[in-house]
């Protein structure tokens, strides 16, 4: 095996372990504050890379592109956020865990099911990345290197 695609694997491994330590911190971090367990957190994460991907796929003849759907997927998944803490999360804050493993769970089908059934609709809006890296995500890997990094210098929040 070539040299080159060895290196090529290991970096996406590294920027896939990356992801899951996004993803994992995510959850840790909304347990130890609030006490829910929250498995519906990596559907939001996903959400957010779709409606970013989708939303720069829909700006990328204006002027603002990629940047403008770093402004506006955040913003659309706050919502998103904030109607399911109004609606649900706070119903079950002071009940058993298994109620919110549920409901989180529950939650992680629902928002996978929305965005397949979204994304078949307007297959046409999606990018293809054919064998390459989006140039942006080495910066999104430099991101959380520092973010992992600074949690174990300080000894991950203890």
């Amino acid at each position: 095996m070539p040299l080159e695609t060895i290196a090529i694997q290991a970096l996406v491994g590294v920027s896939s372990g990356m992801i899951l330590f996004i993803v994992a911190s995510g959850l840790s971090l909304i347990f130890g504050v609030l006490r829910v367990i929250n498995f519906a957190h990596g559907s939001l994460y996903m959400l957010g890379a779709f409606l970013a991907t989708s939303v720069g796929a829909w700006l990328a003849n204006q002027s603002v592109g990629f940047f403008g759907a770093l402004l506006i997927a955040p913003l659309l998944v706050a919502l998103v956020g904030a109607g399911l803490e109004v609606g649900l999360f706070r119903r079950i804050y002071r009940r058993e865990h298994l109620l919110q493993l549920l409901l989180t769970y529950g939650l992680t089908l629902i928002i996978a099911d929305v965005v397949r059934m979204i994304r078949a609709a307007f297959r046409g809006l999606q990018p293809v990345v054919a064998g390459h890296r989006p140039r942006h995500r080495g910066r999104v890997d430099g991101v959380v290197a520092r973010h992992a990094l600074g949690a174990a210098d300080s000894g991950g929040g203890r």
